[in-house]
Parts: structure tokens; C-alpha cells; sequence
């Protein structure tokens, strides 16, 4: 009966209950709907326990008085140059000379040349049109021209080419010259017509060089002149005079009479029944019209007009 007993009992023993037979080894991983299924012990495994999907990290909670995320900081406008200079156009008097001028920057306003290629009557008969025609803010007739009508020199507009490069006569000495970098008045002899101009005029005689007035100069005629001076950076002004000397002229342009700005360089333009200078109402101090009835047509002339932001 023990014998019985004992054999009852070891045979109960190697069931599980659900029929399944236990091994002393742990069972293979099983795959699960939620995951896999793995052993929950080192020893012989008697039940399985589904792998829990891990669960993203947690971030800490907001601050309770933490208030909306401050907004990236505007970055600061560019400060203006100290030195820029405003558009302005003014007459005074200096040793009897009366000059009416416009004073500029050129990194507000640019400079440019417009010529007559097809002639004298061809179009814009006076400073006034040439400007309206070109959207500028102001225009002076410029270089000198022969009986026929065409340069006395070189003009370059927009890159196009007119005229020759003239070395010898005294009307040509100077040049206004207009790059790509930058503007600039110079002798003759600094510059060469082989180098690349947006814009350039032939014109002459210079009256000042290095803020000195030039040497040999005519003393007279007396007559209406035309000019346009540098200051060897930025700042620029176009004037007409009612009537001075070439001599007398560059000798009152010596003393520094304009208070805007330091006058290093200035040309003298085409004069007589030729000037002929045109300033905007929209320019703070005009409008100016120097214009006369006995004005003749003029090759080409210098417009100044305002950079677009």
C-alpha cells in the first residue's frame, strides 16, 4: 500500500496543471502580440511574463510661473554713418561770387552721365528735362563739345562709349569718374581710358587739387561757370556761379566756403550760355532753376539721383 502511494505521488508531480510537462531547463522566449515573452526566473521556469514596450522618457514639468518662451531678440538695424551727409541744395555769397549748389552723398545718391549720342537737339534741351527723364533729383550740363556737336573728350554712360580720350587740351584735364566701387574726381594723368567706368566725362581746367587752388588759371573772362568739387570720400556738390573768372573762381573755392563739407578736388564744367543747373522741389532748399533765355543746347549733362533702399 505505501508502494502504492509513493508511486501515486511522483506521478502527480511530474504534471503541471495545465498538462504542460515541466523541464529543468527554462523554456524558449515566446513571441506575444505585446512583445515577447520571456522567463521570470534563472531556475526552471514555471510561468512566462510579457516584455513591457518602453515608455519614452519624461520630461519635468513646467515651472508653475514659467510664462511663454521670450522671442528670439531682433537683431539691431545697422547705425548710419556719422558722417552721411544730407541732400541739400543752398546759395551764398563768397567774395562777390554768388554759388548756387546742391551738396550730396554719394552713398545716398548716386552719380551718372547722360548724353546726347544722337546730338545737341536731339532731346533734353535743358537740365530740367534730362532730370525728369531720368528720374533724378538734380542735373548740370556737363563737358565740352565741339561746333559739330560731339565730345570734346571721353564720355562713358551706362558703359557705353562716346567720344575719345583726349590727352592735351586743358578743357580736358580732369575726370569724373564712376565705378562700380566707387566715385571719384582725378587728373587726367591718374587715370586710364583702357580701365572699366560705368560712367566718366572729360572736362576741365581742374581749380583745386588737394584743397589748393590750381596755378595759372584765367583771370578773366567773367561769365556764368559750372563745377562740381569732392571732398575725397563721400561728399559731393554741383554749383552753378552767376559770373567769376576761372582764376578768381578756384580762388574762392580755396577758402573753404562751403559749410556742409571740406572741399579736396573740383572741376570745372562747360560754362557760358552752357550752365545750366536743375534742383527738385523734393530737395530740402529747392527748387533751383539757374536756366536763362539765352541758354543754348548742351552735349550731355551730370544727374544726380537717390539710391533705392
Amino acid at each position: 500500500m505505501r508502494l502504492l502511494c509513493l508511486l501515486a505521488a511522483l506521478g502527480l508531480a511530474a504534471c503541471t496543471p495545465g498538462g504542460a510537462r515541466r523541464s529543468g531547463l527554462a523554456g524558449p522566449t515566446l513571441l506575444g502580440s505585446d512583445g515577447p515573452l520571456i522567463p521570470t526566473g534563472g531556475g526552471p521556469a514555471t510561468e512566462v511574463q510579457r516584455r513591457a514596450p518602453e515608455a519614452p522618457p519624461m520630461l519635468p514639468p513646467p515651472a508653475a510661473n514659467a510664462g511663454p518662451a521670450p522671442a528670439p531678440a531682433a537683431r539691431p538695424a545697422p547705425a548710419p554713418a556719422a558722417d552721411l551727409l544730407a541732400t541739400a541744395a543752398r546759395r551764398i555769397t563768397v567774395d562777390g561770387m554768388t554759388i548756387s549748389y546742391l551738396v550730396f552723398d554719394d552713398r545716398r545718391c548716386e552719380i551718372a552721365v547722360a548724353d546726347k549720342s544722337a546730338g545737341l537737339n536731339s532731346e533734353w534741351q535743358t537740365a530740367a528735362v534730362a532730370a525728369a527723364d531720368h528720374d533724378a533729383i538734380a542735373a548740370i550740363n556737363g563737358g565740352f563739345f565741339t561746333p559739330e556737336g560731339k565730345p570734346l573728350g571721353l564720355v562713358v554712360e551706362n558703359g557705353n562709349l562716346y567720344g575719345a580720350w583726349n590727352g592735351s587740351s586743358s578743357l580736358t584735364s580732369g575726370v569724373l569718374i564712376v565705378t562700380a566701387a566707387r566715385s571719384g574726381l582725378a587728373r587726367r594723368e591718374k587715370w586710364s581710358p583702357r580701365r572699366p567706368a560705368e560712367h566718366l566725362l572729360q572736362a576741365g581746367p581742374l581749380l583745386l587739387d588737394a584743397g589748393k587752388a590750381v596755378g595759372g588759371l584765367s583771370k578773366d573772362p567773367e561769365r556764368p561757370r559750372s563745377f562740381i568739387a569732392w571732398d575725397g570720400g563721400h561728399h559731393w556738390v554741383i554749383a552753378y556761379v552767376r559770373s567769376a573768372s576761372l582764376a578768381g573762381l578756384a580762388a574762392g573755392l580755396a577758402t573753404q566756403p562751403i559749410p556742409e563739407m571740406r572741399l579736396r578736388t573740383a572741376l570745372n564744367l562747360d560754362g557760358g550760355s552752357s550752365s545750366d543747373l536743375w534742383i527738385s522741389p523734393a530737395v530740402r532748399g529747392g527748387p533751383v532753376s539757374t536756366r536763362q533765355f539765352w541758354n543754348k543746347p548742351v552735349r550731355n549733362y551730370v544727374i544726380i539721383r537717390e539710391r533705392t533702399p
